[in-house]
């Protein structure tokens, strides 16, 4: 038994292949991109845990920094 392939069964089949590894290539980001914020999380909160115990030292940077040069 032969079967013919049209080109509409092709386009198809493509389409989906194509869509396909989109969505485990999204997946995939999404994932990395959780990890990264998982561990970029903690060391957040050890900054602002710095800035708090020490806060007149950074609002002298930020004078600093908004003061225009002369």
């Amino acid at each position: 038994m032969k079967t013919d392939t049209t080109y509409q069964n092709l386009w198809d089949t493509a389409k989906a292949l194509a869509r396909r590894k989109c969505t485990v290539l999204n997946i995939y980001l999404k994932k990395l991109e959780r990890a990264q914020i998982n561990e970029l999380a903690p060391q957040l909160e050890e900054l602002e845990k710095q800035i708090q115990s020490n806060p007149k030292a950074s609002r002298r940077k930020e004078t600093l920094k908004s003061e225009p040069n002369s």
